[in-house]
């Protein structure tokens, strides 16, 4: 689809940067999703825009806690399988959890903050 002039059109931006949200290994698509370590900590609910136009939504209960660098698999989302029509590679997630900056934590909030359980309080 053509904008006006000939700049591509809407869609085609969409797609060209939701492949690049992807990288393939084998069969298997690879993809970052940035959290916030409020999510990180508490839980959260993010979508992911396949290649095939799908909506799929990943979830973190409250209570879960997602590490940076934690992997998460969804079988069955990634590459087709030649020969195998109904068999696809994996989607993996690698989670890159942002944290607040150097002066970002309010002074009159870290001693609760240090009080909780995970963060080695008693």
């Amino acid at each position: 689809m053509q904008g006006r002039q000939g700049d591509p059109g809407e869609d085609n931006h969409q797609g060209a940067r939701r492949e690049s949200v992807f990288q393939r290994r084998g069969h298997d698509l690879i993809m970052k999703m940035i959290i916030q370590l409020s999510e990180a900590l508490c839980g959260f609910k993010k979508t992911i825009n396949t290649l095939d136009d799908r909506v799929l939504v990943m979830t973190s209960e409250s209570g879960e806690v997602t590490k940076h660098g934690d992997l998460k698999c969804v079988y069955n989302e990634g590459m087709p399988i030649y020969k195998a029509p109904l068999e696809k590679g994996s989607l993996v997630i690698q989670f890159l959890v942002i944290f607040p900056e150097t002066q970002g934590l309010p002074l009159d909030k870290l001693p609760r903050l240090e009080a909780l359980p995970l963060l080695g309080g008693k």
